[in-house]
């Protein structure tokens, strides 16, 4: 089955949203890409179904692992007990991004709906604490020390009226241009191709045709029928999965006509939609060699493993450079409070602007600072 487009993940944290106020008991890694997680408050229970990089919904079904992973205890130690504060989705793409607090302090879980899928520990700067997979980009890297950076959304928020009358007319004046209307639109509306597709066909336009050979009354009909898409979507729509020949053969969020002729199965929300669909996907993936399964977790927890380690090397080294490059405003912090033992944090401070000490101990002889990280 495929990756949820940008259309359903505007509805599913929208159905997503009553979780806010709820709290995080636990979390299971339950295979590869495969996570539940256990909420609860305001005298609600839920389980929460997570299928990289294709769904998130409440669920029925229960799974239960009885190890625990690396990357299960990580997850715990940083969000167990945690309350939710917002769902919603980040730089207007298909990222799921739920803000939660604990303590005062603010964590980010950001789930990469799209390509490999990803889940991302962060704090409230966006510096990430822990990843599920770790890369290095051309022009971001995904991994523990650095800053989340979403990749570049080269599409325009088509929730946005204006910015879509200005495609629209940018589309107008695109005399010439060979481009396919349907890839073309896909691109830079960047709602999903079939809910395009559907805009396109309701506006009796072929969707293979060129940009060049649309008539100017064909585009205000086919923008009037994204709008149109949109709002059927979000707030009256009509959750479908479709059939082929006995097996599932694609979901909607609305009639899709190319799918008129097919047998349909309706659903009440996109999440039972979800849980449906990818219910089925799970225990088909369950169905693997059990060798297989251990040696990839056990590559999988040496890894995690690994990043740690490469984490705390970068911390260190870090603040060996720190120290060094201010070795002689060190040197004369250490000499003041070795000639004064009765100084103080305060008069330490006077001595050194630019290094933030935090405290003072004649009984261990320590001082503590912060360093630039």
């Amino acid at each position: 089955m495929r990756e949820l487009y940008k259309l359903e993940l505007v509805r599913l944290v929208k159905e997503l949203g009553n979780l806010e106020g709820l709290y995080i008991d636990q979390f299971y890694e339950l295979g590869k890409d495969r996570f539940r997680f256990r909420v609860s408050g305001k005298g609600e229970k839920a389980n929460l179904n997570c299928v990289l990089p294709y769904s998130m919904n409440r669920t029925d079904l229960v799974e239960v692992r009885e190890d625990a992973t690396n990357f299960t205890i990580a997850v715990r130690n940083r969000i167990s007990g945690s309350k939710i504060k917002s769902i919603g989705l980040l730089n207007d793409d298909r990222i799921i991004l739920v803000s939660l607090e604990s303590k005062g302090e603010e964590t980010k879980l950001i789930l990469e709906m799209f390509g490999r899928g990803n889940m991302i520990i962060a704090d409230s700067d966006m510096k990430i604490k822990l990843a599920y997979h770790n890369h290095d980009f051309a022009d971001r890297s995904v991994r523990p020390g650095a800053v989340y950076m979403p990749p570049k959304n080269s599409s325009i928020n088509a929730f946005d009226n204006k910015e879509l009358a200005e495609l629209e007319e940018e589309l107008k004046l695109a005399e010439g241009k060979d481009a396919q209307l349907a890839n073309y639109l896909n691109k830079r509306v960047g709602l999903g191709k079939m809910y395009v597709e559907e805009a396109i066909a309701m506006s009796k336009v072929d969707a293979n045709s060129k940009i060049g050979d649309i008539g100017l009354d064909d585009y205000g009909s086919i923008f009037k029928n994204i709008k149109g898409v949109i709002d059927t979507c979000i707030e009256t729509p009509q959750f479908l999965v479709y059939y082929k020949n006995g097996e599932m053969a694609n979901f909607s969020m609305c009639s899709i006509s190319r799918y008129a002729e097919l047998e349909s199965k309706k659903f009440e929300s996109l999440e039972e939609t979800l849980e449906f669909v990818y219910r089925n996907i799970g225990e088909a993936k369950q169905e693997k060699n059990e060798d297989e399964e251990k040696t990839v977790a056990s590559i999988e927890k040496q890894m995690i493993i690994l990043n740690d380690i490469d984490a705390e090397i970068k911390s260190n080294r870090e603040m060996a450079d720190y120290v060094m490059k201010n070795m002689h405003e060190l040197n004369g912090i250490i000499d003041a409070a070795r000639s004064n033992k009765g100084i103080s944090v305060d008069g330490l401070k006077r001595i050194s602007k630019r290094i933030e000490i935090l405290s003072i101990s004649m009984k261990t002889k320590s001082i503590r600072i912060k360093t630039e990280q």
